[in-house]
């Protein structure tokens, strides 16, 4: 367990993650995303190894094995019941050159269909994101990224994993670190970060269009963004890091899209990955994870001052053991490492 605070007094319950455990994935893994790809109730795991993607089964004690390969390279990809035919999910892939679909057999859970290429031209693929965002069609759509910026991508109705080709927003340099709804609005958003440390979100009008991207923070170092809940309105908030630690802009409740940065930064947030966001210690709280450090929200002040060290680099925070508490999860190597809490 991490329990050595190096911030004290400790203003809330510390995290209490066990020890590691180790699975082999089959390759150099680059990408993971924990989703349910078997008929089983089990949280299980995909990763990226560039040259494929690997399936590993889950056991719900956080070790995974019987792992199968999807047969399409990867170096990035998202999860989601594409076609809606069932609970289990579907992939799309990003390998530089393209983006390609691969639904799961509803006759055969856990092998999949036929690949489905998103159409082109792209240059330099390096991020997809999923979300909706054509207006109210229940259906699950897409956001590419390559060097031309990033382009939506609708799923057509009653052709499932078949997307139509939308507009193209952002610039080359943005780097996509979040799809989906920001401004509680119906449909979903993008958020970026350009190459001198712009926090840039484009949102999806009513008419189902991505708008230009518009900055709504500065100072970010590399991809350092994360979107959580830091204050009590129920709206989503940024934690950006910068050189000096990370900074909160809280969300304007009466004018969605729209961000105040507030006093002060907090020093355990710096990195230059993005950050992952949610509830380490159960406390109801949202807390910061960066690739070597947990930095928890106190309750009441909404402060960031208990910090624990931790490696999370490559990591994913989510439950993979059924007790509800957000486990962590990161890639080291060829090996999947978990640390259950």
């Amino acid at each position: 367990m991490d329990a050595a605070l190096d911030a004290p007094p400790a203003c809330t319950t510390s995290s209490a993650f066990g020890a590691e455990i180790t699975s082999a994935v089959g390759g150099a893994g680059v990408a993971l995303q924990v989703a349910r790809f078997d008929n089983g109730n089990i949280a299980d795991v995909a990763v990226a190894i560039t040259t494929d993607v690997a399936i590993l089964l889950g056991t719900n004690d956080g070790s995974f094995g019987s792992i199968s390969l999807v047969g399409t390279p990867a170096i990035g990809f998202v999860v989601d019941d594409f076609d809606l035919q069932d609970v289990r999910k579907d992939l799309v892939m990003v390998s530089g050159a393209g983006a390609i679909g691969r639904r799961q057999n509803p006759a055969s859970p856990g092998t999949f269909l036929a690949e489905q290429p998103l159409t082109g031209p792209f240059n330099n693929v390096d991020a997809v994101g999923v979300g909706a965002f054509d207006n109210g069609n229940i259906t699950a759509d897409l956001v590419v990224h390559d060097d031309s910026g990033a382009t939506v991508f609708e799923q057509l109705q009653g052709t499932p994993g078949t997307f139509s080709r939308e507009n193209t927003v952002g610039d080359a340099g943005d780097k996509l670190v979040f799809a989906g709804t920001i401004d509680r609005e119906n449909n979903s958003d993008a958020l970026f970060v350009d190459a001198t440390g712009n926090v840039k979100l484009a949102v999806t009008d009513t008419s189902g269009v991505l708008q230009p991207p518009t900055i709504v923070a500065t100072g970010a170092t590399g991809l350092g963004v994360g979107v959580g809940l830091f204050d009590d309105d129920n709206f989503l908030d940024l934690v950006v890091a910068t050189v000096d630690g990370g900074e909160i802009y809280l969300q304007n409740s009466a004018s969605p899209g729209v961000f105040t940065k507030q006093t002060g930064t907090f020093g355990g947030i710096k990195s230059t990955a993005p950050l992952l966001v949610g509830d380490i210690n159960g406390d109801g709280l949202d807390d910061v994870v960066t690739p070597n450090t947990i930095v928890m929200q106190c309750p009441t002040t909404r402060v960031f001052t208990q910090v624990e060290s931790i490696n999370a680099a490559n990591g994913v925070l989510a439950n993979v053991d059924g007790n509800s508490k957000l486990d962590l999860l990161r890639l080291a190597g060829t090996d999947l490492i978990v640390r259950l809490q």
